[in-house]
């Protein structure tokens, strides 16, 4: 049940701020959203956010990997790797996310398995609070 509220407390608190006209998704012009129509789910995927509230996200890259166990990794701009809680996973879709106590945030990812687009939400209390929303597409490495 707690994990179940740490997924949809953040979906809904950027759900009431996306109403506000500051936060917009802002396009990576020229990028497609819709997905690899070859795109297989594997173990370790290379992302790329295409979309996102925040413009300093766009074109970054992450990598998803060790998807296939229990303790999934997020390796950030080439940073040390991130542990990910598992919070749902389906045949069509995997729900992960990251609690950092260290500055108050919240990181929930859903990658969609068959087509390699994944969202993203992310808030927090860092010199205040914030929030952000993203979408992107994987890639087999």
């Amino acid at each position: 049940m707690k994990k179940i509220l740490f997924l949809i407390l953040p979906c809904l608190f950027l759900a009431a701020c996306t109403s506000q006209p500051a936060l917009k998704l802002i396009p990576n012009s020229g990028q497609k959203e819709a997905g690899d129509a070859n795109f297989e789910m594997r173990p370790n995927l290379n992302c790329e956010i295409l979309i996102s509230t925040n413009p300093q996200e766009i074109n970054k890259k992450i990598t998803f990997a060790d998807l296939d166990t229990i303790n999934p990794k997020l390796y950030y701009q080439e940073n040390r790797p991130l542990a990910l809680d598992k919070l749902y996973e389906e045949d069509g879709r995997v729900v992960l996310q990251i609690v950092s106590s260290g500055n108050a945030s919240v990181d929930t990812f859903l990658i969609d398995k068959t087509s390699g687009v994944f969202s993203r939400t992310n808030l927090g209390d860092f010199w205040g609070p914030y929030a952000m929303a993203a979408k992107g597409i994987c890639h087999m490495p």
